[in-house]
């Protein structure tokens, strides 16, 4: 079920080069949580492995050895990171200098746009989950995959990310399974709303985004235009390009 209403807005800041591949391909890469930027993705925190040992069984006197709790901590998780897949997003109902500055840089990039509703009527069987960003605390009982697939640190909180966490066995025939990700099929005038131009991007990178646009996703050419930051306040000069 998804965390989010259908009208909510769905942002994905990408450098030129990302964004072609999506126009030419007509495919959306879904990375393997474990290729992602940041190495705590999934993976087991010092509070949930020490709640995980706490809540080990004892092997008994006489027994063979058993496998610890550390071991069956590093097999569960280290199977959990492999085999699920994840599409980052961010639901916000504007901009984000942030994001533009980490995905794209200071000149250029583009941020793509759509909505709960579009892009999970197109998923599927695939709802929006909404990132927590806290620090990890004990449960008192044992961790499931929902419980750190949707958990990030802190520092993160800028992103607003909404997820759609896919697992290697997800029944979806659209799905092209590859070992680090997967390809699922994604018609940018089909699904997206608007594209924005990066706000700092010259005149060059403005037209060479609506000549990519006009070759790959024509439908979609009145609904691109400049990022909304690039608008100057009242008694200052326009930048010299067109708006």
């Amino acid at each position: 079920m998804s965390d989010y209403p259908p009208s909510q807005k769905l942002w994905r800041y990408m450098s030129f080069s990302r964004f072609m591949w999506l126009l030419q391909r007509k495919l959306l890469w879904i990375g393997r949580s474990d290729t992602l930027d940041d190495p705590w993705e999934l993976a087991i925190t010092p509070t949930y492995l020490e709640e995980v040992r706490l809540r080990a069984p004892i092997t008994p006197i006489g027994q063979e050895h058993r496998e610890t709790a550390d071991e069956h901590a590093a097999k569960v998780y280290g199977h959990w990171r492999r085999t699920t897949f994840i599409s980052c997003w961010c639901a916000l109902e504007h901009e984000s200098h942030a994001l533009w500055r980490v995905f794209c840089g200071d000149k250029e990039g583009v941020a793509i746009q759509t909505t709960v509703g579009r892009l999970e009527a197109h998923f599927g069987n695939v709802a929006l989950r909404k990132v927590r960003y806290a620090e990890p605390k004990a449960l008192g009982r044992t961790l499931t995959l929902d419980d750190v697939a949707i958990l990030k640190r802190p520092f993160f909180d800028f992103e607003k990310e909404a997820r759609a966490i896919f697992r290697d066995d997800t029944p979806n025939p659209k799905l092209d399974k590859g070992e680090f990700g997967f390809r699922f099929p994604f018609d940018p005038a089909e699904v997206l709303e608007s594209v924005a131009i990066h706000p700092g991007a010259d005149i060059s990178f403005y037209e060479t985004v609506l000549w990519a646009i006009d070759d790959h996703a024509k439908p979609l050419r009145d609904n691109v235009s400049w990022s909304s930051m690039r608008e100057r306040p009242p008694f200052q000069k326009p930048l010299p390009y067109p708006k």
